[in-house]
């Protein structure tokens, strides 16, 4: 068990950006194992991700939000002390997935035919195990967060947003997870 772990972690650090630019900042899905003491959470629309006991997770409205494209599934972790506060609703999540179907092409048209991709844009293509395809967008339009990962994946295209430093460690630990008929989806 021990060395099908060593090798899947050799696999999965081999996965680099594909185009040159600032500092390399390993894909969702990269080898980053959780800190000590985090909380593994496993989403049902295929992915998993590990948070700190300083994070919670956030209820979700029903119906979501309306969004173009439509929204599916959202999970959003804030800080508990934030989450607590009369202000909850308004605060920024340190990190969150946002599900939506898949596009039937590429991702970039889709993104840009729904306003997810301004104009000035720095798109870079992200290799990341178990997905078709992987972008990660940086918006200088944007203050903060002002960096994107879309992970297209089977029937899901994943929108992966984290702010500060332990939603930077929370991305490091997203993987995708459910497998059907050899896709992840």
């Amino acid at each position: 068990m021990k060395r099908a772990a060593t090798v899947l972690a050799a696999l999965l650090a081999a996965c680099s950006p594909q185009t040159a630019g600032p500092a390399p900042v390993p894909p969702p899905g990269a080898a980053t194992a959780a800190p000590e003491g985090w909380t593994a959470y496993t989403d049902p629309y295929g992915f998993t991700v590990s948070y700190p006991a300083s994070l919670v997770l956030l209820p979700e409205p029903e119906p979501l939000p309306a969004l173009r494209p439509p929204l599916l599934h959202r999970v959003r972790f804030l800080d508990r002390q934030l989450a607590a506060g009369d202000t909850a609703a308004l605060e920024p999540p340190q990190f969150s997935v946002e599900v939506f179907a898949a596009p039937s092409g590429p991702l970039r048209p889709w993104l840009e035919d729904n306003g997810r991709l301004s104009n000035g844009s720095g798109v870079e293509i992200l290799e990341v195990p178990g997905a078709h395809e992987a972008l990660r967008i940086r918006d200088p339009q944007m203050l903060a967060p002002n960096e994107f990962f879309w992970v297209a994946a089977g029937p899901n295209a994943f929108l992966i947003v984290a702010l500060g430093p332990e939603g930077e460690a929370m991305r490091k630990t997203f993987r995708l997870t459910r497998r059907e008929e050899g896709t992840i989806r």
